[in-house]
């Protein structure tokens, strides 16, 4: 068995929770995660009236407990190059 953990972002998530769906990954466990990242606006900014902390990046973190057969089936989807992108992985 193996364990894979992946953080991404919110918008993200439900085309990543789609394309794990394509390859036969139906359950997976997440949680909501924050993190600070080098933001190039850093600081309290306001948008339509709510004050928003540029510092405080959301992000989910995504947990998947794979049976070998199942690890061999993700493999391909993980080196995908554009899927990554698209996923913003890289």
């Amino acid at each position: 068995m193996k364990k894979i953990e992946a953080i991404i972002r919110t918008s993200k998530f439900e085309e990543v929770k789609s394309e794990l769906k394509k390859i036969g990954i139906d359950f997976f466990s997440y949680w909501d995660a924050s993190g600070v990242g080098n933001e190039l606006i850093r600081g309290n900014h306001s948008w339509r009236g709510t004050v928003y902390d540029t510092q405080y990046i959301p992000r989910i973190l995504i947990s998947i407990v794979l049976r070998d057969i199942n690890v061999k089936k993700l493999s391909p989807a993980l080196k995908n190059r554009p899927l990554q992108e698209r996923l913003g992985m890289v």
